[in-house]
Formats: structure tokens, sequence, C-alpha cells
């Protein structure tokens, strides 16, 4: 007698789903009833997932990346599940501002699973508003930033002399105004709602500029924190700013807590200090209360790794373990970010998307990693992240089974 092909299961599976282990159990059987699966139909599998499986009994029955056929019996008492995901897969939702070129500001709020991007239409929202008029010197525009009354503010940066804060009232074409210029001096943004700054003369005064409310103060910070010539700054990941005073100060960086004003001197003799294609940042691991700090020059990426805790307050006299790496050239202003290990640099045109070169400074070499879902040319870019709700995500994973059954 030939087998009678019954449909055993169907579902669009869902981020949902599979939230909570990575996996769903699509059936059982008790102890009288057994399956023999046949036929595996798939459609596409859910964002990040690689290789998803079909298991029977927590082992490998097919493949769910393709169709496929044979024949795979189910037991009794046994359980048949899809695992999608590894463990349980990191949703984030991503807050995204890009000073996308001179012309346009670009808001997009998107969803990711382990990283890769989620790309239907409801999971991402993205507001493009024309600036008009268009910033000047937008090739050394960076730090931006939107008040609660949408407010537009950037700085104009070159390096070297010039470092100006503008303020567009209400919208990115608003009326524009000059919030500071710091000759000799540097600018960043905490990402929140502060501009911390500093100039030349008087070249110990950190000011600090609130976007929701206009109010500027300062405090004497009890050294130089910009100096002549190529001052530059970052913002840390802990909250810090690593500040390269200038050429003045060639051999020590600071990194300084802009909340407290305490700062420590850091002597990085083997590593010089200026210039306007310069680019300083830094990275703190709070898992083992150590500073790395970069500087990359053109094509070259000089590390440097405190060997040490560090005292804000007291001057860092630890040892330093460096090393010297290739990269590729990118501008002063060009998007970094890193850690004591990875030194990520955006890339502007990778099939229509901003990604992230990302050199491993241990092992040598570098890998392309998924960044911003469509194309930019601006460094000026702010990225938030938050935890994401299963919800979120629209996609579904479409999986039909048949076989016989047996009872």
């Amino acid at each position: 007698m030939p087998d009678n092909i019954k449909e055993i299961y169907r579902n669009d599976i869902t981020v949902s789903d599979v939230a909570s282990t990575g996996e769903i159990t699509l059936l059982t059987t008790d102890t009288n009833t057994q399956y023999v699966i046949k036929d595996v139909q798939v459609g596409s599998p859910l964002p990040g997932s690689t290789s998803p499986a079909l298991q029977n009994n927590n082992f490998l029955a097919a493949s769910l990346l393709a169709n496929s056929s044979g024949t795979e019996i189910v037991d009794v008492s046994s359980t048949i599940s899809a695992r999608l995901y590894p463990s349980t897969p990191i949703l984030t939702t991503n807050d995204l501002i890009v000073l996308d070129d001179a012309t346009t500001l670009v808001t997009q709020k998107y969803s990711d699973i382990n990283g890769a991007t989620s790309t239907a239409s409801t999971d991402v929202a993205t507001v493009s508003t024309p600036i008009l008029p268009v910033l000047t010197g937008s090739s050394t525009a960076s730090e931006i930033a939107v008040a609660s009354d949408g407010s537009f503010f950037w700085t104009k940066q070159d390096g070297n002399s010039t470092c100006t804060g503008y303020k567009r009232q209400g919208s990115p074409n608003g009326t524009q105004a000059t919030i500071f210029n710091r000759t000799y001096g540097w600018a960043v943004f905490n990402g929140i709602d502060t501009y911390y700054s500093a100039s030349y003369s008087p070249g110990s005064t950190l000011y600090k500029y609130n976007i929701n409310t206009g109010a500027t103060t300062s405090v004497n910070a009890g050294t130089a924190i910009a100096a002549s010539s190529y001052p530059s700054a970052y913002f840390m990941n802990n909250g810090m700013i690593l500040i390269n005073r200038g050429t003045s100060y060639a051999s020590n960086v600071m990194i300084l807590n802009p909340v407290t004003n305490v700062y420590t001197l850091v002597n990085l003799n083997t590593v010089s200090p200026g210039g306007t294609t310069y680019k300083w940042s830094a990275y703190y691991d709070s898992v083992t209360d150590r500073y790395t700090i970069y500087r990359r020059l053109n094509t070259t990426l000089y590390k440097a790794v405190l060997s040490d805790a560090l005292t804000l307050g007291t001057t860092y006299s630890g040892p330093v373990t460096y090393s010297t790496h290739a990269v590729l050239s990118l501008d002063f202003n060009s998007y970094v970010d890193q850690d004591s290990t990875f030194y990520k640099m955006g890339l502007h045109n990778v099939q229509g998307k901003t990604q992230l070169r990302v050199y491993d400074t241990v092992e040598g070499g570098s890998t392309i990693e998924d960044f911003i879902p469509y194309e930019t040319k601006s460094a000026a870019i702010i990225l938030s992240k938050s935890t994401a709700a299963a919800s979120d995500f629209s996609q579904t994973s479409p999986l039909r089974l048949s076989g016989v059954i047996s009872n």
C-alpha cells in the first residue's frame, strides 16, 4: 500500500517564536504516534539566521536554508524543533542621526538581530530633512545634535585653528547662529545634551553648552586643555574625554572627566601629537579597567595600551604597550569606533550601504561589518542603541513539513 503523504506542519515562524531560546518546538509525538518526514519547504530565513536547522530530538535533521527531501523517522515520544539561532538572539533598536552630506539630515530607527539589519519596511522608519541653506565647510562638519525642540546643532572643525559651533533654531532649516567659536580649540558632544569645548586662550577653561536650555557654563580645568596647534578631542565610551592638547604638549595626552573636571595626564612619548589629518580616539574596558588609545595618521594606526589601571587626578606613570598597524586612509573627520582589539572605520560606499571596516589590531587583517542599511556621505553620525522587543520585527520564516503519519 503506498504511503499517504500528508501535511505535518505549516506555519510562519516569527522572531517572537524564537526570541527566548533561539528555537521553536514544531511538534511532538506521543507514545503511539510516529512520523516520517519526506519533504521540507522553507522560505526566507529570519535576519541573522545563518544556519537554521530542523532538529529531531536535538539532532540535525535538515538545513532550513533551502527546500529538501528524504526520509527522517520521528519515533514515538519525540520532539521536532527548528533552531534558527545558536542561542538567545540579541535584539537591538538603533536610533540614528546622520548628516548625510551638506544638504540632508537623516534620522532613522531600525532593528537588528545579532547585528544583522532588519530590512522590512515596517521595521525601518526614515526621515530625510533637506538642509537649506546648505552647511558651509561640510567636509569638516561633525559633532551633530538635535535638541528637544528640534533645533539642529553642528560644529565645523579643521583639526587646527578653527572650531565653531552652530545652532539652527527649531529645525535644520532654521535661523543659524554661532553658539561658540574656539580658536585653536576642540569640541565634542556627549550624545545626550551637552557640548564640551576648549580654546587656546584661555587654554585651561572647559566650556559646557546645553543644547536644550542654551546655557553655557565654564570651569577652570586646572591646566591647559587646548594649545596651539592641532588640538583635538574624542568623547569616550565611558563618558571621559580624550584630549590631544596640541603640539605645545607633545609628550602627553589627557583623559578628563567633564562632570567632575578631574583629569589624568598620560605620557605617550612615542606617539607624535598633531596634524590636521590625525584622528585620536580611545576605549575604556570596564572588565579589565584598562584604557586603549588610538591615533591614526593617513594610512597608519598607532595603538597604545595602558598596562596598569589609571586613577583620575594623578599622572599615569605605568607601562604602555605600543604597536603600529597599516590601515586604509580616511579623512580627518571619518567615523571611528573601537574597543581594545578592533578599530572600526566608516566606509561610505559598500553595496549601497555605509559599512564598517573592522581592523584586528591583535591578529591583523580586516573584515566588513554591517553598520547603516543605506549609503551615507558624512562622518557626522550619532548612533544610540537600546533593547528591541520581538514584536518590533515583522519578518517571518515560512516552514512546511509533509510526510507519513502512523498511529
